[in-house]
């Protein structure tokens, strides 16, 4: 659905509710755009990532991945 875009719309067309908020104002500009949805299954996703994320386990300094990249650094020395 595209965005629908009204200049000088009469306000006495608006419903009453929103009339209320517009105030004393003749026309307004009317925009209409699709509310975006979320993909079916957002949740389950959601859930699946964190019970993945409970299973991870880091180590407690980091060493190892600063080794890694000392080691890859080193290797274009030589």
């Amino acid at each position: 659905m595209n965005t629908i875009v009204i200049e000088d719309y009469s306000a006495d067309k608006l419903p009453e509710d929103i009339r209320a908020r517009v105030g004393d104002s003749q026309t307004v500009k009317l925009i209409i755009a699709p509310y975006p949805r979320h993909p079916i299954g957002n949740e389950a996703r959601y859930q699946r990532l964190l019970s993945d994320m409970a299973t991870w386990t880091l180590d407690d300094s980091g060493r190892d991945s600063v080794e890694r990249v000392r080691a890859l650094r080193d290797e274009w020395d030589d």
